[in-house]
């Protein structure tokens, strides 16, 4: 049974968001993680234009005292690889979730950079687009109506730049970050594809994967299994 008051060692963990930026889509993880895994939601502004290297910094001013275990879904990947480039925090471990570190489809560098809009076409998609391509054709509509509202809270103009952010995305290193690093791949991803976790398996010692059946918000579509996993690797870090 989970402790009603986590230990005084606990790492507190810190939620990235995906593209969208609002963190309003944590909902079903964050309802189902153990009370005994404190977590802190780190949101990205709807209405500025910021590089990753300044959603890093926003990050870092905002990362709770004590032990931190960055758990980073999707675009924020980029962030957190940037976060852990600039040292400004010690964290524990962090969680890569359908992450990247370069651009995770060669489809998305031309067609992104060449549409018109690109921000508010996004926030137009259909919903059985929303779901073929990140939900999964099943999910719930309450689900879908969830994803919407987060993309349409966002200004178009901000989500234009993040989306040329990932048609451009190459993080370069040399060496590996000495952080332990657990990698989630969704096995259904049709946006990320399952070669974009062997850079971090290159760049992080030691590095763990784990392959969970579902679409790209493997975090929204399968929140009970991924509370599950994410609370063991905690706790693991926590002994």
């Amino acid at each position: 049974m989970p402790n009603d008051v986590p230990s005084q060692n606990a790492a507190t963990l810190v939620l990235l968001p995906g593209l969208h930026g609002t963190g309003n889509l944590f909902r079903p993880l964050t309802d189902r993680l153990p009370r005994d895994i404190p977590y802190q939601i780190v949101a990205y502004p709807t209405d500025q234009r910021l590089s990753i290297g300044g959603l890093a910094c926003r990050v870092a001013d905002r990362l709770p005292p004590g032990p931190v275990v960055v758990l980073a879904e999707s675009f924020s990947g980029l962030v957190a690889l940037e976060l852990l480039a600039q040292k400004r925090h010690t964290i524990q471990g962090v969680i890569f979730c359908a992450a990247f570190a370069r651009t995770p489809h060669p489809l998305l560098r031309g067609p992104v950079r060449r549409l018109t809009l690109p921000g508010r076409w996004l926030q137009l998609l259909p919903g059985p687009l929303l779901r073929a391509f990140a939900l999964g054709r099943h999910a719930d509509p309450r689900l879908t109506m969830s994803l919407r509202r987060a993309l349409v809270e966002v200004a178009p103009a901000v989500l234009a730049q993040r989306l040329r952010l990932i048609a451009g995305a190459d993080f370069r290193m040399d060496g590996s970050f000495a952080v332990p690093c657990h990698y989630l791949q969704a096995g259904r991803d049709r946006l990320v594809r399952p070669r974009s976790a062997r850079w971090f398996a290159h760049h992080f010692v030691p590095f763990h994967l784990h392959r969970l059946d579902g679409p790209h918000l493997l975090l929204q579509a399968r929140p009970r299994r991924c509370a599950r996993l994410i609370a063991s690797i905690c706790r693991a870090w926590q002994s």
